[in-house]
């Protein structure tokens, strides 16, 4: 890990708040990996933007009436708010469609895609689309849904949440229109694709990065069977408009290129000489992204990387974590499955942001789906509060009573060690993060000064809001940070400002906020 770091999220699409299964997954991650690298003295350029050109805003248009422009206004500052209420920090939230952004956003579309072409590494091919008898409308991506044709379970557009696998329109098993009763017609057209120069050299290069195989394997599996094919454009009226598509396409959109364009964003913001992505680019460059995205978060980077012929390095390490359930079912934003953001925060659950992602980092989602239950998430909360007060509380009476020290010793220096090899984006592991500090926390301390230290640079991560107030009542200053570390410190703890959230939190107060009616389009 290079001492600059770019960490990129998968753009989230703006028709919907962001629930629980977002706060949970690639944002979590995102902003523990980005505050963990910070206290540790890195620094870190947290960036994503609102994914605006997706046809899934087209549904949610449908679904309420609303122009498809007026559903990515009200969800892009809607995401951003819903990100704040988990303390999810970013940098940079981009509006694609912004005056200010999409100048930009399509040059490093036409630009990649004119290199890819020119290179002879984009070519126009051949495919089957499925188009409606009735509308004429391409029934592509959020439109289309069926079975995976790998594993064979229900599912949607151009992925499948159970096995990870990316597919093309015309793979999927049973296609049937999820817009309405339309007849399927399949019409032979032309898009560009990119494919690999060396997909051996990919699948080396994802495993000396750290992907780990169950992640590796979806990769493996598309390279094997479609040849590692990256769409770069497609049928549609949404989306990027460009000199080099016909009426009635559109350019790609694809995760990497967005990511890129972030990377513009950075060199702007930091006022740095190279690209990020530019190949010689000291930055480290961390893609973070569902399991369902693997193909675009692992294959598409480096296919279109290669086909640059040395203008970009794909990212240098990528984090990706599996789907949430909730009481069995998968969260989702299509289906108004889950508990939203929005809501724990707005309501009278009591729950805290720091509280929620206690509880969120500790859902192993790292190897796979897990499901989580109300019961657990309040069982979780009410033994964090239960530690606060008999635990927490006592300790900082006794440290505001007495003199204390501040030293960072060897058993911190060991604790945070272990903490940061769960942390490397080849072993990321949040629950084991979370491990390192639950040990930590429920350690009888020799020294409480030295105990309250190792809960901040320990805890800044999980719970930032309380570990913020420690390290300032320690009286240090700015952030978490161990080179922020003095060798001596005069701290005036006030034990009458830590207060705890004395709320009743039940599962029967959690209910109202739990949607579990699925509405299909």
């Amino acid at each position: 890990m290079n001492k600059d770091v770019l960490i990129v999220p998968m753009q989230p699409t703006p028709n919907g708040r962001m629930h629980i299964g977002h706060g949970s997954g690639t944002y979590l991650r995102s902003d523990v990996l980005g505050r963990a690298l910070r206290v540790r003295g890195h620094a870190v350029s947290i960036i994503s933007g609102s994914d605006a050109f997706e046809n899934w805003i087209l549904a949610e248009s449908k679904r309420t009436g609303k122009s498809p422009d007026s559903t990515c206004d009200f969800y892009h500052e809607a995401i951003m708010e819903d990100l704040n209420n988990l303390d999810i920090h970013l940098d940079e939230w981009i509006d694609p469609r912004s005056p200010e952004h999409f100048p930009g956003y399509l040059e490093t579309h036409e630009k990649i895609l004119t290199r890819l072409y020119e290179k002879g590494n984009a070519k126009l091919e051949s495919e089957r689309v499925p188009y409606s008898k009735e509308s004429g409308q391409a029934m592509m991506g959020t439109w289309i849904s069926g079975k995976c044709p790998h594993c064979q379970k229900p599912c949607g557009g151009s992925s499948c949440v159970y096995c990870g696998a990316h597919f093309q329109p015309e793979e999927i098993i049973e296609p049937t229109s999820r817009l309405d009763n339309s007849t399927l017609e399949w019409i032979l057209t032309s898009n560009w694709f990119a494919r690999p120069i060396d997909s051996k050299q990919i699948l080396d290069s994802l495993k000396k990065s750290g992907v780990k195989p169950s992640w590796l394997k979806a990769a493996e599996e598309y390279l094997s069977h479609s040849g590692g094919r990256i769409r770069l454009s497609g049928p549609g009226t949404w989306g990027i408009k460009s000199n080099m598509v016909p009426e009635g396409f559109v350019l790609a959109n694809p995760y990497y290129l967005y990511s890129v364009y972030c990377g513009e964003v950075y060199k702007s913001k930091l006022g740095t000489e190279l690209h990020p992505f530019d190949s010689d680019s000291e930055v480290s460059v961390i893609g973070v992204f569902g399991s369902d995205n693997s193909t675009p978060g692992l294959v598409a980077p480096h296919v279109i990387a290669q086909g640059s012929d040395g203008l970009l390095k794909p990212f240098d390490m990528t984090i990706v974590n599996g789907m949430l359930f909730l009481e069995g079912q998968k969260c989702s934003t299509s289906k108004r499955h889950g508990i939203w953001l929005d809501e724990i925060k707005e309501s009278n659950t009591g729950i805290s942001s720091d509280e929620l992602r206690f509880f969120l980092s500790q859902v192993p989602l790292d190897e796979g789906v897990a499901d989580i239950t109300l019961d657990e998430m309040v069982h979780t909360i009410l033994m964090y509060r239960k530690w606060y007060q008999e635990i927490l509380i006592p300790a900082i009476h006794s440290v505001s009573e007495n003199k204390y020290s501040i030293k960072y010793s060897d058993s911190l220096e060991r604790a945070i060690s272990r903490q940061t090899q769960m942390l490397s984006p080849s072993q990321f592991d949040l629950t084991k993060v979370v491990s390192v500090l639950k040990d930590w926390m429920y350690e009888e301390p020799s020294d409480k000064g030295e105990w309250l230290l190792g809960l901040s640079l320990l805890g800044a991560p999980i719970f930032p809001k309380l570990s913020q107030q420690i390290w300032s009542q320690l009286g240090l200053v700015k952030s978490p940070n161990i080179e922020e570390i003095p060798d001596e410190v005069q701290g005036h703890l006030l034990p009458e400002s830590f207060v705890q959230n004395s709320n009743e939190l039940s599962v029967s107060k959690l209910k109202p906020f739990v949607h579990l009616t699925e509405v299909h389009i």
